[in-house]
């Protein structure tokens, strides 16, 4: 099967429809776990810190203004991070790489 690989640096359009329409997987390469981490720790700041964010401490759409519980904002997170995977979990197996690759099938 082909692959994409995530490093933060090189997804193009034609990666994005691999993975949508031609079931490509994607793997994260282990350059940018430190990245992700670092976002992580600076969204959970945020919500610690009751700051007002699109989609992570607020709704969605036209719920943009209902602000979201500190304690609510995880679960939000999670059944929204689920419902791409519902979709067509082919395309979506995500998996730690230990490939230098980047971005190619």
């Amino acid at each position: 099967m082909n692959k994409i690989y995530i490093d933060g640096e090189h997804l193009s359009l034609e990666n994005i429809v691999d993975v949508a329409r031609n079931y490509f997987e994607v793997d994260i390469d282990n350059s940018v776990l430190p990245k992700i981490e670092n976002s992580r720790n600076l969204v959970d700041k945020f919500v610690e810190e009751e700051r007002v964010i699109y989609g992570i401490t607020t709704g969605f759409g036209d719920l943009c203004k209902v602000v979201i519980s500190k304690d609510k904002s995880e679960t939000l997170q999670k059944k929204f991070n689920k419902k791409p995977c519902m979709w067509n979990r082919k395309a979506f197996r995500y998996r730690n790489s230990k490939s230098n690759n980047v971005a190619q099938s």
